[in-house]
């Protein structure tokens, strides 16, 4: 519930979606630690909007593919200009994959916590695994996670990485900044027409004035979505009267009822 988040995407292969006639087939070549079915993996084409020139669609995909690469440690990879063959709409790439940069050293700093190597033990970046911003982003976010745990509900992790091109390396640095430690100073419940306030209140395993706890928040939410009526429920963590206080608003969508 931090402020600082992280989105992690999975980009799909959409043939289905595609209305167009145009749907480029990409190969590549030179390619090795990365498979043709691999990379084609890697790119989302959605073909809906047919004022989306084909070059475009093309040049984007590429860009995509460079993404698969550089989420792999694979930081010096290169795309040479695709060759379009008009007729099979195939367009051929020819790939230069480069070294793949692995983590030599990972470190936590800032305003830690407890036994750093107790918080190393539960991040998946460690020396001599490939370098991954996916993997740098889950750990960025599993760090946060632990220390709003602990009440500090808008704490930030800020990875940074000093890269070695003569080795291939990466050295890995989580600085924590942990903000005050924080308690809830309201719950604000929105969209809810079915469920009264008093009833969704009672499903809360936190209370006003509490101290910040993310497990609890998460509890919540879970008890909340096992209510039949409820359909989704959206919790976000806002800043209070002081930076020692938050307000945790609760956001319900209800089953649409039908009356007769």
């Amino acid at each position: 519930m931090s402020t600082a988040r992280y989105v992690v995407t999975t980009l799909t292969w959409l043939w289905a979606a595609s209305a167009r006639a145009d749907v480029p087939r990409f190969e590549f070549v030179g390619n090795r630690a990365l498979s043709n079915r691999e990379l084609r993996g890697a790119i989302a084409l959605v073909f809906q909007d047919d004022s989306i020139a084909f070059d475009e669609l093309v040049r984007r995909d590429l860009l995509t593919v460079l993404g698969a690469y550089y989420d792999r440690g694979y930081l010096e990879a290169k795309l040479a200009a695709p060759s379009v063959d008009s007729s099979t709409n195939t367009v051929t790439v020819a790939v230069r994959e480069g070294r793949q940069f692995k983590v030599s050293a990972v470190e936590v700093t800032g305003d830690v916590l407890g036994d750093e190597r107790a918080q190393l033990a539960k991040l998946a970046a460690h020396p001599n695994v490939a370098m991954s911003r996916t993997m740098v982003a889950r750990d960025c976010l599993a760090l946060a996670e632990e220390y709003e745990d602990l009440g500090y509900a808008f704490v930030d992790v800020e990875p940074m990485a000093k890269f070695d091109a003569v080795h291939a390396t990466a050295d890995l640095q989580f600085y924590v900044r942990r903000g005050p430690l924080v308690r809830v100073e309201s719950v604000t419940i929105v969209g809810n027409h079915v469920l009264r306030d008093e009833q969704i209140r009672k499903l809360l395993t936190f209370s006003v004035g509490d101290q910040f706890n993310l497990t609890r928040v998460l509890a919540s939410k879970r008890r909340l979505l096992a209510v039949p009526s409820v359909k989704d429920v959206v919790v976000a963590v806002e800043r209070a009267s002081g930076p020692d206080h938050a307000v945790v608003v609760i956001e319900i969508t209800e089953v649409p009822t039908t009356r007769i």
